[in-house]
């Protein structure tokens, strides 16, 4: 069972998981850290037969209603973290935040937007991260009956 250290009961914890060796990744969309809905994230690490709570996650500019943490993936030593109402340039278009562990901690390794972002795209509402690459879901982009799908790689 894995347990977060602030999470209230409609946080959402747990709305979205992944697993990479003995690190897995928790989201808590709704989680009010930096404002209502703002949302986070929660590393944990495998240590014995126990889950431990590694590391809590944040944007850097987190806001209310950014849902970050809707979308959660790791794979090694990165992490990617969506947040699929973040704003940038007053665009409510979603953005996925990558993380890096340097065997310490985790930190922002870099923040994704589309460069084609619209209003309500959702980008980021789903992510995945294998190495390098990063692929991320934006099925409100262009027509909300038409899903699209957004690949970003090398970060």
């Amino acid at each position: 069972k894995l347990l977060s250290s602030n999470t209230g009961s409609d946080f959402e914890f747990g709305s979205s998981v992944d697993i990479s060796g003995d690190h897995a990744i928790v989201g808590s969309p709704r989680n009010n850290i930096n404002g209502f809905n703002s949302g986070a994230a929660y590393v944990f690490s495998k240590i014995g037969i126990d889950w431990i709570q590694e590391q809590f996650l944040q944007p850097n500019n987190g806001l209310p209603n950014d849902e970050f943490g809707k979308s959660v993936s790791i794979s090694a030593n990165y992490a990617a973290v969506g947040s699929q109402m973040k704003s940038s340039n007053g665009i409510e278009g979603g953005a996925t935040f990558v993380f890096r562990n340097d065997g310490n901690s985790w930190s922002l390794q870099d923040t994704v937007f589309a460069s084609d972002a619209e209003n309500g795209d959702l980008f980021g509402a789903a992510t995945a991260i294998f190495g390098h690459n990063v692929i991320n879901g934006a099925f409100s982009k262009d027509d909300p009956i038409v899903s699209t799908c957004c690949a970003f790689s090398g970060v």
